[in-house]
Parts: C-alpha cells; sequence; structure tokens
C-alpha cells in the first residue's frame, strides 16, 4: 500500500534515504520530521569534577556500552581521572552482558569510578544528564534517530557519537 500514499515521514534524511531504497520508493516522497522533546525540566550540567562520562541507552551490545566501558578503562590507563554513568533499560536477557562489562571494570579496579543506574524514570533522566561532562551512545547499527542525544544536547552536554547513520545529521541540528 505505499504507492497509494501521499508521503511518509521519516525521522531524519538518513533514514528516509534508507527506507526509499529499502522499498524501492523515490526519495522525493520522504519527508522528514526531525524528533523533538519538551524541553521542560531540562537544565544546563554543572561543571563536574573529575570529569564524568555519560551513557543512557539499553544495555545491549548494539548500543556499545562494551565499547564505551572499553574506551574509560584505555583512558584511565592512560591517566585519566574521569568516571562513568551508566543508565538505561535493563531486562532479564541483558543481565550477562552487563555482568560481563562490571566484571571488566572490577577486573581493571574501576568498579568504585562507575555506576550504573538502570531503568531510571524521567527525573532521574534529568538529573543523570546534569551530572555529566560529555555522553556517549557508541551504537554499532545504522540508527534511525538517538533521541538520547537530543536529550544530552538539551542539557547542555557535549556528545560524542560514531560518524554514521543519522549520528552527524542529528548533531548538526
Amino acid at each position: 500500500n505505499i504507492t497509494k500514499a501521499d508521503g511518509l515521514l521519516a525521522p531524519s534524511r538518513f533514514y528516509a534515504d534508507y527506507m526509499a531504497s529499502r522499498t524501492n520508493t523515490p526519495k522525493q516522497d520522504f519527508y522528514v520530521i526531525h524528533n523533538g522533546i519538551s524541553l521542560e525540566g531540562y537544565s544546563r550540567a554543572q561543571n563536574t569534577q573529575p570529569p564524568t562520562i555519560g551513557y543512557l541507552a539499553r544495555m545491549i551490545p548494539a548500543k556499545g556500552l562494551d565499547l564505551l566501558v572499553d574506551a574509560f578503562i584505555k583512558l584511565r590507563k592512560a591517566g585519566t581521572d574521569c568516571r562513568l554513568k551508566i543508565a538505561g533499560a535493563a531486562i532479564a536477557s541483558d543481565h550477562a552482558y552487563i555482568k560481563e562489562q562490571k566484571y571488566k571494570l572490577h577486573a581493571e579496579g574501576l568498579t568504585h569510578d562507575v555506576s550504573f543506574y538502570p531503568n531510571i524514570n524521567k527525573q532521574d533522566k534529568l538529573n543523570f544528564f546534569k551530572s555529566l561532562s560529555v555522553f556517549s551512545v557508541p551504537a554499532r547499527y545504522n540508527e534511525a534517530f538517538g533521541l538520547y542525544l537530543i536529550e544530552a544536547m538539551a542539557s547542555g552536554v557535549p556528545v560524542v557519537q560514531p560518524n554514521i547513520a543519522s549520528f552527524p545529521e542529528i548533531m548538526k541540528l
């Protein structure tokens, strides 16, 4: 029924182009309407010392949590004094993966410098963003739109992302 539509909506130009190729639909039939958020409750991040890296997404390999944990370990081994805060959805099937990440941190003696916050509510999320110096979710897949980037930027937190999929587009908004 896609041929009967007057137009199709996508949350990013990246995803519009991707879906146009998958559905053999002309690109001009897709309209991009970027996701947005209500700014109510968001406020500028505080200057945290030591610097704090944040992650807020489902705690799974596809979102690159292990990449961020490994990067944090390298930073600490290089002498950088920083902390890591990890928040996001965690369901029963994610627990073994999360345990692996915690074990890596424990093996390096960094357990006390990392905090995990599974399944936080909106107020906790707002407070979480205010406590960060930088934010990253190094996703491994072509994400259509990372709403977490908008939330971090709404809190004045700089973001570091892979140069893939919709991330460069979102960061230019």
